[in-house]
């Protein structure tokens, strides 16, 4: 099948040549962007051009971003109840969507790959007449896989903040299935993203400066730093990593590449990810042995495994009530690690509902649910041992038995 890519720059070149060894694919039919979510953004669109449907399957359990994309093209996102067992969309779970679908969104939540329940989901899309977004942001460099290859048409990266990578801010990939079963809009999906703009200078120099900001911000009151963060974002000086029009259902920039300097950022993170990988899985491993037979958590069976760990950019686990999710993190920040409530509230970091056409999340028990009890154990733990952080789990966890 026909496809067309224009990398510019010896950087973006790298990066794309690096995601292609990792995933057994080939590097034009890979393409960099600013942001994920432009990707995304990118491929509803042209989706949306080729079709005639106007909604999108995916989840509420997830950060707003991912669901932007959408609704800032004019689609209408059509949540559906997740998986507990992968945090994720389920091919069962698609009848609930009476509407025809125009996509279907399988996000790798934590960096959980099922590689099984994927296909599945993908059989059951493309039998709608859907087609599956993989979306890979919490696990760059990994696609779900079938007997013949990838599982996805199109399946996004992101290299932004508090992801896998370790030293990049922005910047993110979209990798286009040659195998798809529509060439057109696999044409025309290598074409929109071939054609993105370079980032503006002033842009560059608003992603040049984003780490030494945060620092400095890091560091501020809190009131202060809300005031200097929201004077530099009001000038153009700095690029927040989730915007205020965000929360509510809007993009703030077109989509456009990422330019050379954002894209060296990511070269030797991606070069260095072998070691980043090993690392995560141990800590899964040990999270996997030490946490599974807690009565009183609940980890995703597809998080757990101590044989074949995955890599996972956060381990998993759900306490019975928030109070309790609350004092399992305090017991692991203690320790000196970043234990986040990611996607608490629901559509994270919080967001109007309105704009998404939700009223409350009851309709949603099962996310509801987890979200009300989530704890993401970090899984790159520098010379913190992950029996430790085990430990931890275990003490305040009995407080709540």
């Amino acid at each position: 099948m026909a496809t067309s890519t224009s990398v510019a720059g010896a950087q973006a070149a790298r990066v794309v040549s690096l995601l292609a060894e990792r995933t057994g694919t080939r590097a034009e039919d890979w393409h960099l962007v600013f942001k994920a979510r432009y990707g995304l953004q990118v491929a509803f669109a042209t989706m949306a051009r080729l079709g005639d449907r106007t909604h999108v399957a995916t989840q509420v359990f997830t950060c707003v971003t991912a669901v932007d994309p959408i609704t800032a093209t004019g689609l209408t996102p059509r949540f559906l109840e997740v998986d507990e067992g992968r945090i994720a969309l389920s091919a069962s779970g698609l009848q609930a969507a009476e509407e025809p679908l125009l996509a279907v969104v399988d996000q790798h939540t934590y960096g959980i790959i099922d590689d099984a329940a994927s296909r599945e989901l993908a059989e059951a899309a493309h039998a709608r007449g859907a087609w599956l977004v993989e979306d890979c942001a919490h696990c760059p460099g990994r696609l779900a896989m079938g007997e013949d290859g990838p599982v996805p048409d199109v399946s996004v990266h992101s290299f932004g903040v508090e992801k896998l990578l370790p030293h990049t801010r922005f910047g993110g990939a979209v990798w286009v299935n040659p195998a798809m079963e529509s060439e057109a809009l696999c044409v025309a999906l290598n074409e929109a993203l071939s054609a993105l703009p370079p980032i503006p200078k002033k842009l560059e120099k608003a992603a040049r400066a984003f780490r030494n900001q945060t620092r400095l911000l890091n560091r501020m009151p809190a009131s202060m730093a809300r005031r200097m963060g929201e004077k530099w974002v009001a000038n153009g000086t700095r690029e927040p990593a989730v915007a205020s029009v965000e929360l509510e259902g809007g993009l703030p920039l077109a989509p456009m590449a990422p330019g050379e300097w954002v894209s060296a950022q990511a070269v030797p993170d991606l070069e260095a990810l072998d070691a980043n990988l090993a690392a995560r899985r141990k800590s899964v491993a040990a999270y996997s042995r030490g946490i599974s037979h807690l009565a009183h958590v609940f980890v995703p069976g597809a998080a757990l495994s101590a044989e074949h760990p995955q890599p996972l950019l956060r381990f998993p686990l759900f306490a019975r009530t928030p109070e309790a999710a609350d004092a399992i993190r305090g017991r692991v920040e203690a320790l000196g690690l970043y234990c986040t409530k990611w996607y608490r509230p629901l559509l994270f970091p919080g967001s109007d509902l309105a704009a998404f056409g939700i009223e409350d999340f009851d309709a949603w028990p099962v996310s509801k649910r987890l979200s009300d009890g989530v704890v993401c154990l970090p899984t790159d733990l520098g010379t913190v041992e992950p029996g430790a952080v085990v430990e931890a789990v275990i003490s305040a966890a009995r407080d709540f038995l």
